[in-house]
């Protein structure tokens, strides 16, 4: 292993033909564009054809950079088993976008601490819960280099842990695997005006064909928006000054050589300002997510890279486009003048709450609530003129990010739909008599004992997991067999029974007593005979357990690991306990000689992952079909496992997790992130055949 500043590599021989080699690995632009050097014939393979990545390699290998390299270690939380997230890069756009993926590998909770090696310049970015930061105080210039000396550095540091993980450090990280505030959480807010606006300039990337140039365009641009905003402020912040001077007005705070003082100073404009305009680049970045809008000067070499230096932090792609307005103009922008930018600057400040009010908040079906009455005299800007009138449409949650729900309209739509159901349903369990018998949409007949129960089976016509109840019989046919672990009260255990038929079996595993009766009743209902119910509890080992639940209705979360549960209107904590027996599911089927299951359906509040060890050995031999399971890291982590390690699990033995999207089944991947709930749907091979994914 090499890590000799911004790139991670591999070196080693090639059993075949002798040859040395030192390969990319996959971390950063390396999972991109991994570059292979031959270091016995200086032969570069670039598979991906990124020349500006591979063409580093050999010269890089050959002229390496010797000289001290300033290296400080800070230690937070000292552990054996750590995972090293490497954000060095030349270039400080790439450098913060791997930092974001902090977030991500913070949040594994797998006991292994975090380590950062980072440029300087990220300091003021750095998240909590940090174990170590490895700060590299060089020039963007010397990053660009095999810095010998921090190659030696960083092999020592890391001969004190038992065991280190290289981070993905993924280049271009999910919008959705991240959350700004957790890197700029002690950054305060300041504003220079109302509105308040920034031009983010650089030396390297001019508006114009010079600095004379550029200072003219802002110039002109800064005329035309005082002239609509008087109020407005403005300051100008980034790397360099150059020649030329910007007008009095606009406050200067650029620097060749930025202290982590001014840089947190930038990054608090940034956070106040309503606009930011500049080129393309990096000094974009913070500002696309940071500021309430941004106007992006791009010149033509530039327009491969549109949106690489942009991160969207709205949940509504409307609201993202109308925030992020971007200008395409010749190799040095010399025919976007001052005045056009500043007519696209002014349209977005105007424009800015009206548009969250009528394309993305209430007046859309974007928040709930009631739309309040405006007088039909106003004129259509009058709302973002009128301060005080805004005032009273935002504190009537009509306009502003406040308003909207993170999912968008069609979800607003949905629960507004679900609450309208929910209220009849409740107002009917109200008047029920108690137990009482109904039919689910496939006509299956249950018991219902509790009104929250009967409420529930209204709204969702039978159980809350209807699609995956209405798929389930696709996956098996007459004679099959399948397994039902922690059937409750018996939705999936009735579905599987009625798919296999009089030739087929299902067994079920409930070791709550109440549950177990319930189900029985569920059988008996329906008269299904081809049921075999066991009251043991499976899991990776065999003896006894203490089994927790929590009352009446709520037997679906009896649990070997007890917790707190939320609900809406309150908390439940475990009420009562008892001891079963457990089992391991090849234990079982070596006992009742089943040599296939063709469905293994999984629900058992957490124990997911060790119901699945437990059938290692039918997983080893092919004996099963499909996995369906309930990942929730909500639960998971009761045991000390996480979702991403069950999927992992189970695409090591072969089988690809799906989920049900809209009905339609979708491939699914988690890249560590806290799952809430998925039912997730793992195929094996040979039902993939017969089960076409993406598909209803």
């Amino acid at each position: 292993m090499r890590f000799p500043g911004w790139r991670s590599f591999l070196e080693g021989n090639c059993p075949k033909c002798g040859h040395r080699y030192l390969q990319d690995l996959p971390a950063g632009h390396g999972l991109v564009y991994p570059t292979t050097l031959d270091l016995d014939t200086g032969e570069t393979f670039d598979p991906a054809g990124a020349t500006w990545f591979s063409s580093w390699l050999r010269p890089a290998w050959e002229s390496p950079d010797g000289d001290i390299v300033g290296l400080s270690v800070s230690v937070n939380d000292a552990r054996t088993e750590v995972v090293l997230l490497n954000c060095l890069d030349a270039v400080y756009g790439h450098s913060v976008l791997k930092l974001l993926d902090a977030q991500r590998e913070l949040e594994r909770a797998d006991g292994r601490g975090l380590v950062l090696v980072v440029p300087a310049s990220l300091l003021p970015l750095l998240p909590k819960g940090v174990a170590e930061v490895w700060t590299v105080d060089e020039t963007a210039a010397r990053l660009d280099r095999w810095l010998l000396e921090l190659e030696a550095r960083i092999a020592t540091e890391l001969e004190r842990f038992e065991s280190c993980l290289l981070s993905p450090a993924f280049p271009h990280p999910d919008p959705a695997t991240y959350d700004l505030d957790r890197f700029l959480g002690q950054i305060p807010l300041e504003r220079v005006g109302d509105p308040s606006i920034v031009v983010s300039l650089r030396d390297d990337r001019l508006w114009g064909k010079d600095q004379h140039a550029q200072h003219d365009r802002v110039a002109r641009f800064w005329d035309r928006v005082k002239k609509s905003f008087p109020a407005a402020g403005c300051a100008a912040v980034g790397v360099g000054g150059g020649a030329g001077r910007l007008p009095s007005a606009i406050e200067d705070l650029r620097s060749s050589t930025p202290d982590e003082e001014l840089e947190r100073r930038w990054l608090a404009l940034l956070r106040g300002a309503d606009l930011v305009v500049g080129v393309h680049g990096s000094n974009m970045l913070l500002p696309s997510g940071l500021a309430r809008a941004t106007v992006e000067l791009l010149p033509e070499p530039r327009y491969g890279n549109v949106f690489q230096a942009t991160l969207v932090n709205e949940q509504e792609p409307v609201s993202a486009l109308f925030r992020h307005r971007t200008i395409y103009g010749d190799s040095t922008l010399g025919d976007v003048s001052g005045e056009r930018v500043a007519a696209v600057a002014v349209s977005v400040l105007t424009e800015l709450d009206r548009f969250d009010t009528l394309m993305a908040g209430a007046a859309a079906g974007g928040s709930a609530g009631e739309v309040p009455l405006i007088p039909a005299s106003m004129t259509a800007t009058e709302p973002a003129r009128n301060p005080r009138l805004m005032a009273r449409v935002r504190a009537a949650g009509w306009a502003g990010v406040a308003s909207r729900t993170a999912t968008g309209v069609r979800t607003a739509r949905r629960a507004a739909r679900e609450e309208i159901r929910g209220r009849e349903a409740r107002r009917r369990a109200s008047s029920q008599s108690l137990p009482a018998i109904l039919s689910d949409r496939r006509g299956i007949r249950f018991e219902l004992e509790t009104r929250e129960e009967f409420a529930s089976f209204l709204l969702h016509e039978g159980h809350f997991e209807g699609d995956v109840l209405d798929f389930a019989p696709t996956l098996l046919e007459s004679g099959m067999t399948a397994v039902d672990v922690g059937a409750n009260i018996g939705a999936f255990t009735a579905v599987f029974a009625r798919a296999v038929g009089v030739e087929g079996r299902v067994h079920a595993f409930e070791p709550l007593e109440q549950a177990r009766r319930r189900l029985q009743r569920t059988l008996e209902l329906n008269s299904l005979g081809n049921v075999t119910v066991s009251p043991s509890a499976l899991s990776d080992t065999r003896g006894r357990s203490e089994l927790f639940s929590y009352g009446p209705g709520f037997e679906s979360w009896s649990t070997l690991a007890p917790r707190t549960i939320d609900l809406a209107d309150r908390t439940l904590e475990a009420e009562t306990s008892q001891v079963v027996e457990k089992m391991t599911l090849d234990d079982y089927c070596n006992r009742a000689e089943l040599t296939t299951v063709d469905v293994l359906k999984i629900d058992v509040e957490g124990a997911e992952q060790r119901v699945l060890r437990g059938a290692s050995r039918l997983f080893e031999q092919g004996q099963i079909g499909t996995v369906i399971v309930e990942v929730s890291d909500n639960t998971l982590e009761a045991f000390g496992d996480r979702a991403y390690r069950l999927l992992e699990w189970l695409e090591c033995r072969g089988f690809r997790p799906h989920v049900l999207e809209e009905r339609v089944l979708r491939p699914l991947r988690i890249a560590g992130e806290h799952r809430k709930l998925s039912n997730v749907i793992a195929l094996s091979a040979s039902t993939k055949a017969r089960v076409r994914p993406g598909t209803s």
